[in-house]
């Protein structure tokens, strides 16, 4: 992480000495938060206990499927910086529901954005609980995935392969599975439209010549 990032982090931390931030850094020797004694770092956490505790308000992560998953579960309210990869998307998947906060990370260099974006979850009460919404009806579903898997299985005993479960694409063959054939006949109707386009503008150039050429002889 540049420094620019790390200094705007510990400007906000410093600037909130009544919340204590709990910030995961894989240097175990650094001394860069040692004077802020709100702000404990560490090499490594279990996350998911963490996010289980009832006195955790806000989780600042830059939005991996586990984090995803885990903070979904948990219901906890989270300010998600996606960074690259899968992570815009699984940041979209948490902030639709309500219960999370998507930050731009060409703003991490900027303190003030920084605060007003963990001050934001903090302090407007929906986030919390639509997190808490979310957790509730994933923990609460009608089956378990457990339970999925083993009605699938049981069905699949009892009835065997149905191929009307079978995808049609299996009996392709390589040139129609990847619509060779279709991109082959939009082709040759584009290549069509271009040359009568091109054989009208063509006539109607050469009228236009014959025509000016008629025009000139006659006022000669």
């Amino acid at each position: 992480m540049p420094d620019e990032f790390k200094n705007a982090f510990l400007d906000v931390f410093q600037s909130m000495p009544q919340t204590t931030f709990i910030w995961k850094y894989e240097d175990a020797n650094a001394t860069l938060a040692d004077h802020l004694p709100n702000v404990k770092l560490t090499t490594w956490m279990p996350q998911n206990d963490l996010l289980a505790d009832d006195r955790l308000t806000l989780f600042v992560t830059h939005g991996g499927l586990g984090s995803t998953m885990e903070l979904a579960y948990q219901g906890k309210p989270a300010l998600i910086i996606p960074l690259m990869a899968d992570q815009p998307r699984n940041a979209h998947m948490l902030t639709r529901h309500g219960g999370s906060l998507q930050f731009d990370k060409r703003n991490l260099g900027s303190a003030d954005h920084l605060r007003n974006a963990i001050q934001a979850v903090l302090n407007d009460k929906s986030y919390a609980d639509k997190a808490r919404r979310l957790a509730r009806i994933l923990n609460e579903q009608p089956f378990s995935p457990r339970e999925v898997v083993l009605n699938h299985c049981n069905f699949a005993v009892e009835h065997g392969p149905l191929e009307t479960l079978s995808s049609e694409g299996r009996f392709l063959n390589t040139f129609q599975f990847y619509s060779f054939d279709i991109a082959a006949a939009v082709i040759v109707v584009v290549l069509i439209v271009l040359f009568v386009i091109g054989f009208i503008v063509l006539k109607l150039l050469r009228l236009i010549v014959r025509f000016v050429g008629y025009q000139k002889e006659k006022v000669e």
